[in-house]
């Protein structure tokens, strides 16, 4: 998702088909390795928005141009 277009983890789990367990799980290791950034969504502050970060385009790029 290189759109920089902040999506939920309900979004996420949508997208990728994995259950809330593994999508979170994922994600904090990702916010832990610098790949993406979790904000508070504007209208509900408990909602998390998650975008790539400049290393986690970086990282995509580079694999999707080994595909």
């Amino acid at each position: 998702h290189l759109s920089g277009d902040p999506m939920t983890g309900s979004g996420l789990c949508a997208c990728t088909k994995l259950k809330q367990p593994s999508v979170s799980m994922m994600v904090e290791w990702l916010i832990e390795n610098d790949f993406v950034v979790s904000e508070a969504g504007s209208d509900d502050k408990r909602t998390k928005h998650i975008r790539l970060a400049d290393c986690g385009v970086a990282a995509a790029c580079a694999i999707l141009d080994k595909l």
